[in-house]
């Protein structure tokens, strides 16, 4: 009997140790993403060896000592756990992080009972031959069943899904696996002695499980290579129809909070002008025959509110429909913007330099954010004076808009800033940074930048 286990543990060795070099071969021949998978058969080899040298099988009993057997189960137990993570970590790409947490889950818990299963182990010694008595035995063997039927019904699921060889052949290898990890559990549960009875079908069928294993492994299957794109488009599809709802909803709200911030200007400005000019020429009727004089004075009046509705009526409409999307230049419809914005009491510089132009859905994005700026200083800073310059070259841009009025505090939050806010938000949708300066008394300055 002890001939046959010697030489059972020779072949072992042999067979595992093989399979490993070819795996390891294959893997950097063809580039195949088996790095985990080939370390579980490292540790396969290990626990080979292990049998090699150690008794009452082994050819040479280099090694023994109590903890031998519990560093038999550990490494069986470590190379299950390194397989099984191997074969789902691909099929499953959408749940690779749960995968991950379950390895390492997995890897504590292994530390865990092999540090208890040999300290408890160690207090009383008993041979290799007498180890499946022992309740660690029992604990690593549930551990191991549990892992190979977690692997197998997988296989058969997936292979249920794809059709595949190479995992029919995988399911095939782990039901012969288990059946052989079944009766070594359930001749731990009767307490027979692993080498007086079914060892050598035990070990056989381990060294059958993991040659199919590798045949399954290294096998050319299409079918499992396109699995997971083909088992996971249902979810793809649902994926990018959520995301062209959610995309729709965002520009029905942009839409909406465009027109509410239209509603806002228009009633700050046109419709505040309107009722002004109206109030003038109401005024100016009453007088027109008591004092003619006053009557001019209140006609070049409403004739100057009037321009100035017109002008901030044009403001909106570019602001609208940008001059950046009638083919010119960022440069050329800042310019023209200044021109319609000018007043007596303010004026409006622009200069820059333009290289490879934007896109022009950028040009009418990084518009409208000068509009804003500018807009904002015309009506809030008192400023004399308001600056902008521009340098666009490709994927790269700075726009400052400087004011020299009288500044405020960027820290207070004021209700109702909703130019601000806007601004920030179409430089985030730019991939831009917004950076604004200003004290009182001191002007402001506002700089959007994009670095390619």
């Amino acid at each position: 009997m002890r001939e046959t286990w010697v030489a059972l543990s020779a072949v072992e060795a042999v067979v595992v140790t093989g399979a490993t070099a070819y795996l390891v071969f294959y893997s950097w021949k063809h580039g195949s993403e088996l790095k985990i998978f080939v370390l579980g058969f490292l540790v396969l080899t290990l626990r080979a060896l292990l049998h090699l040298v150690t008794p009452p099988e082994g050819m040479y009993r280099l090694l023994h000592g109590f903890w031998v057997p519990v560093l038999d189960q550990a490494l069986l137990t470590l190379a299950l756990i390194l397989i099984s993570y191997a074969l789902l970590y691909p099929l499953f790409p959408s749940y690779r992080q749960p995968i991950r947490w379950i390895l390492g889950n997995n890897l504590v818990f292994l530390l865990f009972l092999s540090f208890v299963v040999g300290y408890d182990y160690s207090t009383q010694w008993r041979p290799r031959t007498q180890f499946l008595t022992h309740w660690g035995s029992l604990a690593f063997g549930v551990y191991q069943i549990s892992l190979l039927l977690l692997i197998l019904v997988t296989t058969l699921y997936v292979y249920q899904k794809g059709k595949s060889r190479s995992l029919l052949f995988t399911a095939i290898a782990f039901a012969v696996w288990t059946l052989a990890s079944g009766i070594r559990l359930w001749l731990g549960l009767v307490g027979s002695p692993l080498i007086r009875n079914w060892g050598r079908f035990i070990r056989g069928g381990d060294m059958l499980a993991q040659l199919i294993l590798v045949g399954a492994s290294t096998i050319s299957d299409p079918a499992r290579q396109t699995f997971a794109q083909r088992y996971f488009a249902d979810a793809r599809a649902a994926v990018a129809d959520l995301r062209a709802r959610l995309d729709e909803v965002a520009a029905a709200k942009a839409l909406l909070e465009e027109r509410q911030r239209l509603a806002r200007e228009l009633h700050d400005s046109v419709s505040q002008a309107l009722f002004s000019l109206e109030l003038n020429l109401s005024t100016a009727e009453m007088l027109l025959e008591d004092d003619p004089d006053q009557v001019l004075r209140l006609v070049e009046k409403s004739r100057r509110t009037a321009h100035e509705a017109l002008k901030d009526l044009r403001a909106l409409i570019a602001d609208l429909r940008p001059p950046a999307l009638a083919g010119k230049s960022i440069l050329s419809a800042l310019q023209d913007l200044a021109s319609s914005l000018e007043s007596d009491g303010i004026t409006i510089q622009v200069e820059g330099e333009t290289g490879r132009p934007l896109p022009e859905s950028e040009e009418a994005e990084l518009y409208r954010i000068a509009y804003e700026a500018i807009n904002n200083a015309i009506k809030h800073s008192q400023a004399s004076t308001v600056s902008v310059r521009v340098l666009v070259d490709g994927s790269s841009f700075e726009l400052t808009v400087s004011d020299d009025g009288v500044g405020f505090d960027p820290a207070m939050r004021r209700e109702g800033a909703w130019g601000l806010i806007g601004m920030r938000e179409r430089a985030e949708k730019l991939g831009a940074e917004l950076k604004i300066e200003s004290r009182m008394g001191e002007g402001t300055r506002i700089i959007v930048r994009r670095r390619s």
